[in-house]
């Protein structure tokens, strides 16, 4: 995972996806699937790192339990790393939690801050990720009113359109198989970015840091893809 001479690769010829996590690794095999070839750039490393985890701290107004430097996992797989509910004998698993349509709506106090896309358009796309991920078929209408009462109830079984649970370390190993696997993904990690800006006509010009070393160094692409969560695009953009 990664390799030698990252600042030599030629990021104009290829489709540059910042951010390793479960967004970005869905999109660059999609995206190979499609005959593209994917560079994928990730901050963290294989497993989660104390050092490299201090980048996501920030000054925050919410409150602790949104605390990024807490919900944000900055490895290889993302916050799936935070997919770790207990289940006993059935190991580590995870909650699925969908928008509801209240989501996409602001209130008073968030004037101009709506969605610009509805639940309805994303729905779609949900069909798609619960395969991906594993999840089983999208039941819309089970209401669930205390998690931890289903999961003694129906254990790493649970599927429903709001909460699912699946085994993390399965989901991790079996996007990463695809991932090293593809002839048409390179992934890098321990490369964090720390700058975006703009050039000519869609070219755009990225700063690199080597976490291993501090070295930094630039590198132009044509076509970028943002998904290293919110607070990672918002600092980029």
């Amino acid at each position: 995972m990664g390799i030698m001479d990252v600042d030599k690769i030629d990021l104009d010829q290829q489709i540059c996806v910042i951010g390793a996590g479960i967004v970005g690794l869905t999109t660059a095999l999609k995206l190979a699937d499609l005959g593209h070839r994917v560079v994928v750039v990730e901050s963290g490393t294989a497993q989660p790192d104390k050092d490299i985890q201090r980048l996501n701290e920030a000054i925050h107004d919410c409150d602790e339990h949104a605390d990024p430097g807490m919900t944000r996992t900055r490895a290889v797989g993302g916050t799936l790393h935070q997919w770790k509910i207990d289940l006993g004998r059935g190991g580590k698993a995870g909650r699925f939690l969908r928008f509801e349509e209240e989501d996409f709506h602001c209130g008073q106090d968030e004037a101009g801050m709506s969605w610009p896309i509805s639940l309805n358009e994303l729905l779609p796309f949900y069909v798609e990720a619960h395969k991906v991920l594993g999840l089983g078929a999208i039941i819309q209408e089970e209401k669930v009113e205390a998690f931890e009462d289903l999961l003694e109830e129906k254990s790493i079984q649970l599927e429903s359109g709001r909460f699912s649970v699946v085994d993390y370390r399965d989901v991790m190993k079996e996007i990463l198989k695809k991932i090293e696997d593809s002839e048409h993904i390179t992934l890098l990690d321990g490369l964090t970015v720390i700058s975006l800006s703009k050039k000519k006509g869609a070219l755009r010009t990225l700063g690199f840091r080597k976490n291993c070393s501090g070295e930094r160094f630039e590198a132009d692409c044509t076509k970028l893809i943002l998904a290293a969560g919110a607070i990672e695009n918002s600092r980029l953009l």
